[in-house]
């Protein structure tokens, strides 16, 4: 018992010995480590740290490397300032006043890149690639820094490196890009941008943005000739290669903020040039996918931004917006739920307002608008100009955009268009090859009230009122067949009222469409309805002018074949100015008449008709001639017989208005001299 005594003590003193020697092992680690850390938080240890890193990088770089000053916080701050470096040329590749990076170091043991906040500030970075040496300026770092044999190692799985950042901010930076292989040079300018970062994880390929702002951006981009053929390059580019690597990109947008921001682009090539100055743009994006090319954003504002675009490749347009030249100032746009993918475009657009050059003014624009391959859709429009306003729906749905002609009855539209009016200067603008037709003036109104459904096969018009081109008026509904086919077309139509007037006419009909023969009345107003298309029509009208009245029902069939034409019409005329219609007042005066007429053909050698009028009133030269007459004709074949009753001392009148059988103002040879007679048509040596 007394000799195991003593071995137990001498154990428990071991372990006593081994434990104090432990203690102060790591007593002194952590008393070497807070030696450490204080002394690097020193400036005196700082500046040996900067000025070996300084002269290692010149020597390891062959160039000018500089740096100011280092200040390490630890274990969450690193600062330097007044950063330089030279590239191989003696220009400045990197220039910075101020790189503030705040880390969170005791990551770094556990491999854990955890980056608080970076601001960089009074930065310059020049990244040039030009002749004679097509490699970039910067190339001479990557190769002192490479190795100089091949060594075949194997991949170092970075599968459980975590790298994160919180916020990144820039102040009055400048980058240049000078490239003359891809022809592309350069400029941009950033006065203040913060970034906060929800999730930035390049390892794993997210990059999630809760919040970007920017003012005072500045960017200059030029692009000239490249050398080389430029490869396709853009984000689906990129995403699909980012896939195929096995590392695809997830890209997320939060709020975005610009302001007071200008871009000047210009193409030698294209000869085109661009210049935007943005006075503030703010969004906020929903959702993105790259991978499918589908952005959804839930807001957009849009202020005081102006535009102008050149094509110098096509000439300036003297008068009419010219789409090859834009100069647009003080536009504003604002929308919601807008919705952007390869086949759709949607959302609703709240505010829209912005001018021209050309003259065109904007003051506002609304509407909810889809895009589709299968439809256009404009609800809620109200758009207004100066002198114009649209509003309403418009709904146009088809199988394709090439089958809105080739397939018309699978193109579905809906118009409505209540009390609308379009001024003729905004239509003149954006078609200024009318403004030599003489009946459109800038400052006339055009008044439109319509409500179209239907499809491009079969239209129903329920109401169609127009007004303001010259004196014309219409107010019609109806149905319009195929309208698309100039073969098919046809119409039903109730003309509530088409009025207008000669002046009207002449000034909207190409020069010679009327005929020289013809006086069209001061004014006419129509009324009735038609119905009919290429083959026939059916009417039963009611022509109103200055110059008499007439009444037209029945049927014209085949009318384009002069013989097989087929008609069944009753005719009826009022004070008809016959005189002054057909330019011939010796022989004509005003006409009041009823007479039917049906037959076969409008050749009168081959023609078949039966005719048959009453109630004659005729005035002639100052004279009045009031008479009943009951007169029939019979026309077969180039031949008319003509039975009637005529009025006394006026023989050469007796079968003019039946048959208009007359040679120089007298009967035709052949033709009867009794009150009751016949008379052969057409008369000898006429045809």
């Amino acid at each position: 018992m007394q000799s195991s005594q003593p071995t137990n003590k001498r154990r428990r003193s071991v372990i006593r010995r081994l434990a104090r020697i432990f203690l102060k092992v790591i007593a002194t680690i952590v008393i070497v480590l807070v030696i450490v850390i204080f002394l690097i938080q020193t400036p005196y240890v700082q500046n040996i740290v900067r000025s070996r890193a300084e002269k290692y990088l010149s020597k390891k770089l062959n160039t000018r490397v500089s740096i100011g000053n280092l200040y390490i916080k630890f274990p969450e701050n690193v600062v330097l300032k007044n950063i330089y470096l030279e590239d191989r040329q003696r220009d400045t590749l990197l220039a910075a006043g101020l790189i503030d990076v705040n880390i969170h170091m005791w990551g770094l043991l556990h491999s854990n890149i955890d980056i608080g906040k970076v601001r960089l500030e009074g930065i310059t970075m020049k990244v040039k690639r030009l002749l004679p040496d097509t490699a970039f300026n910067f190339q001479f770092i990557a190769d002192a820094f490479s190795s100089p044999k091949k060594v075949t190692t194997a991949k170092k799985d970075t599968s459980s490196m975590k790298m994160s950042l919180g916020e990144l901010q820039l102040d009055k930076v400048r980058l240049v890009y000078r490239d003359t292989v891809t022809g592309n040079n350069v400029e941009v300018w950033i006065d203040h941008s913060e970034t906060v970062m929800r999730q930035f994880d390049p390892m794993g390929g997210h990059f999630h943005v809760a919040q970007f702002r920017m003012r005072g951006l500045r960017a200059n981009v030029q692009q000239g000739k490249p050398l080389t053929a430029p490869a396709r390059s853009g984000v689906k580019e990129a995403v699909d290669t980012a896939r195929k690597a096995g590392n695809p990109i997830d890209l997320q947008l939060g709020k975005i903020e610009l302001a007071d921001s200008r871009l000047d682009y210009g193409n030698a090539v294209n000869k085109l040039t661009t210049h935007i100055e943005l006075g503030g743009l703010t969004a906020a994006v929903r959702s993105m996918d790259l991978d499918n090319q589908v952005f959804r954003v839930s807001s957009v504002e849009l202020d005081s931004t102006d535009l102008r675009l050149d094509n110098d490749k096509q000439r300036r347009q003297k008068k009419g917006m010219d789409y090859a030249h834009l100069d647009v100032k003080g536009m504003s746009l604002q929308g919601n739920d807008l919705l952007y993918s390869a086949d759709t475009i949607s959302g609703v657009l709240t505010k829209g307002e912005m001018s021209e050059r050309s003259g065109f003014t904007l003051l506002e624009l609304r509407t909810g608008f889809v895009y589709t391959a299968h439809e256009t859709v404009l609800k809620n429009l109200l758009l207004r100009t100066p002198g114009t306003l649209l509003r309403r729906n418009l709904t146009l749905r088809y199988s394709s955009l090439a089958g809105i002609t080739k397939d018309p009855a699978h193109t579905l539209v809906d118009l409505d268009l209540p009390d609308s009016h379009i001024r003729v200067k905004d239509v003149l603008i954006f078609a200024p090859f009318l403004a030599s037709q003489p009946a459109l003036h800038p400052n006339d109104v055009w008044n439109v009230d319509t409500r179209i459904r239907g499809n491009l096969d079969n239209l129903r018009i329920e109401r169609l009122r127009f007004s303001g081109l010259q004196d014309i008026r219409l107010d019609v509904s109806g149905t319009v067949l195929h309208p698309m086919d100039t073969a098919r077309v046809a119409a039903s139509l109730n003309i509530g009222s088409i009025s207008g007037s000669r002046k009207s006419l002449e000034a909207l009909l190409p020069k010679g469409a009327l005929p020289a023969n013809i006086a069209i009345p001061a004014r006419f107003t129509l009324r009735g309805t038609l119905a009919g298309g290429m083959t026939g029509v059916n009417s039963d009208l009611v022509l109103t002018t200055t110059s008499g009245m007439v009444v037209i029902k029945g049927y014209v069939q085949q009318f384009r074949d002069m013989q097989r034409a087929r008609y069944d019409l009753a005719v009826q005329t009022r004070a008809l100015n016959l005189g002054y219609i057909l330019k011939d007042s010796k022989q004509w005066g005003l006409v009041t008449a009823d007479f039917t007429a049906k037959g076969t053909g409008f050749d009168a050698r081959t023609a078949s008709l039966r005719r048959h009028g009453e109630q004659v009133s005729r005035r002639k030269a100052g004279l009045a001639d009031r008479y009943r007459r009951h007169a029939c004709a019979a026309f077969c074949k180039g031949h008319i017989s003509v039975q009637g009753v005529y009025p006394c001392g006026f023989p050469q009148y007796r079968s003019g208005l039946a048959a208009g059988a007359f040679e120089d103002g007298q009967p035709a040879a052949g033709a009867g001299q009794t009150e009751t007679g016949y008379g052969q048509y057409p008369p000898a040596g006429r045809s």
